[in-house]
């Protein structure tokens, strides 16, 4: 077995890959050395880019009675890196079984899982993601991935009354600007009285929560009561002015008719700090749209640490694009302020899950 694992060792050190992995091979097949032989084979194989032998390696591994935790985590990374979503919520019921997974991280990783299984099926798979959606609220109510898109199947399916149900459950364990877009979009052509009930129902959920608040400037906006909106506005602005922020007040103060000082406000979102949850929204209107890469860093990002922010929110500009809707003209106006500068790249349009408020 020394030889064998001097010779693995060696190998592995001259990149010899396909050298190592026969070595670790010859390895399993001696007393004691079955463990350690698959777990050096499934590295080796999947230095050399084979990761069909490496997943093979780690699934006989975990077969075996071992207390060792890699062949559960080695084989799990590999079917979520190639987004086999099934496979590996199988695997994650095998660690959980022998439990080398467990808690809450456990729970966030299956509904990520699931809700990525869900949102890849073909159309005509609707109750099969369905089950799935609703099974991934169960496990994790507070991750709002599962909310909208669970909301969004029934709504196609034209249950708006289950859905908004969905929604102001996953409202209240986690709050997201998403759910509240959606919630807007429930039934077309909808009255303002309707959405405005709908979104207060949401309120009711977590009333004293930052985005409830949020909430009730845009009802207060929607229903042209501009000063009511800029007084909840400002309260929420004193505390951290983000980008989203500026842009709401911009929009409320211009149908006050406060062309200047929403002038101001708009010159003020440029530069103000943009807001983790916002960046779930994607510029072209889509919420939650990940691709495969996307979901997969999921996975770990909200399965292990319950962290929700997406990488595009690193990329400077696109919550000027999501936040900015065009407010109606305030009355009185005279004359006309010099138009808010603009965001470098393109002109701003506002995405689909924002609708102004003339849809």
């Amino acid at each position: 077995r020394l030889k064998l694992l001097l010779e693995a060792r060696a190998a592995e050190a001259n990149d010899d890959w396909a050298g190592a992995e026969r070595a670790w091979s010859q390895l399993t097949r001696l007393p004691g050395g079955q463990l350690a032989g698959l777990r050096g084979s499934a590295m080796a194989a999947s230095e050399r880019g084979d990761q069909l032998t490496a997943e093979t390696r780690a699934r006989e591994a975990l077969g075996l009675k071992s207390s060792a935790d890699w062949p559960f985590n080695s084989l799990f990374d590999l079917q979520v890196s190639k987004g086999e979503w099934e496979k590996a919520l199988d695997t994650l019921t095998t660690g959980e079984r022998r439990g080398m997974i467990k808690g809450d991280g456990l729970r966030r990783r299956r509904a990520v899982l699931l809700t990525a299984h869900a949102v890849g099926l073909p159309h005509d798979h609707k109750s099969e993601a369905q089950k799935a959606l609703a099974e991934a609220i169960r496990s994790a109510p507070g991750f709002p991935p599962a909310a909208f898109h669970g909301a969004r199947t029934l709504m196609v399916d034209g249950k708006a009354k289950a859905a908004q149900g969905v929604l102001a459950l996953g409202w209240k364990a986690r709050p997201h600007p998403a759910l509240a877009q959606l919630a807007r979009r429930l039934v077309p052509q909808d009255s303002q009285a309707n959405i405005a009930e709908r979104l207060q129902a949401l309120i009711a959920a977590r009333p004293n929560h930052r985005e409830s608040k949020i909430l009730m400037a845009e009802i207060a906006m929607d229903k042209g009561d501009w000063v009511g909106a800029i007084r909840a506005l400002a309260l929420l602005v004193e505390e951290n002015p983000t980008a989203r922020l500026c842009l709401l007040m911009e929009r409320a103060l211009k149908g006050y008719g406060d062309q200047s000082e929403a002038a101001r406000w708009g010159r003020m979102a440029v530069s103000a700090s943009r807001e983790p949850d916002w960046s779930d929204i994607d510029p072209k209107g889509n919420a939650f749209d990940f691709d495969k890469q996307g979901w997969a860093r999921l996975v770990y990002a909200f399965g292990d640490v319950g962290d929700l922010v997406h990488p595009r929110y690193e990329s400077y500009g696109r919550e000027l694009e999501a936040g900015r809707v065009p407010a109606l003209p305030g009355p009185e106006l005279e004359e006309a302020a010099p138009e808010a500068p603009k965001a470098p790249d393109r002109p701003l349009s506002p995405p689909l899950d924002y609708a102004s408020d003339d849809d």
